[in-house]
């Protein structure tokens, strides 16, 4: 599995921005999108859930993975 070290060259197929940290792929219409126009083909009904696949930017999965670590740690009662 391969996983994005920047999102830098990621476009969104239908606004073409590249400000976004989660990135949706769908197979059915092989177009990549950015998570506002997401949620509007979805809502459409244009994009079918089966087939899409959610893509995080790297940095951000790493920072929320940490935060996530650290707040296990405070749950964590020594």
């Amino acid at each position: 599995m391969e996983t994005l070290q920047s999102s830098e060259n990621l476009r969104c197929t239908l606004c073409k921005t590249n400000e976004t940290s989660k990135w949706h792929f769908s197979l059915d219409d092989n177009m990549l999108y950015c998570i506002m126009c997401y949620y509007q083909a979805k809502s459409r009904g244009k994009i079918r859930e089966a087939d899409v696949f959610e893509v995080i930017n790297n940095c951000e999965a790493k920072k929320a993975e940490e935060k996530h670590e650290s707040d296990m740690y405070e749950m964590i009662d020594f």
